[in-house]
């Protein structure tokens, strides 16, 4: 399950960080970000689980447009996720060894 979301400007967020509980309810005013944020979610399962090139290129026509205010960030946009990782994933992968 993911427990915490942040990212910096990607599309309209500037910046999120979010701490995400089993129910989430997301409320506010049109154009401030809620689908954009959900949206978020299937780039990361396309991402994670694939080529990061074709999730992105599923999204736009370039890295750029997914990028806040395009033309004055040139750094791109960021990302990171905190998670718990499944016990059966742990031993399968080596994660067990994390402690």
């Amino acid at each position: 399950m993911f427990r915490r979301l942040e990212t910096w400007h990607y599309k309209c967020l500037k910046r999120i960080d979010i701490t995400l509980d089993p129910v989430n309810i997301l409320i506010g005013p049109n154009a401030s970000g809620k689908s954009t944020l959900l949206a978020l979610f299937g780039f990361l399962q396309d991402a994670l689980g694939g080529d990061v090139e074709q999730a992105v290129r599923r999204r736009a026509n370039s890295l750029r447009e997914l990028v806040r205010n395009q033309m004055r960030e040139t750094r791109g946009f960021e990302m990171a996720l905190e998670a718990d990782i499944p016990q059966a994933m742990r031993a399968t992968n080596g994660y067990d060894r994390v402690r």
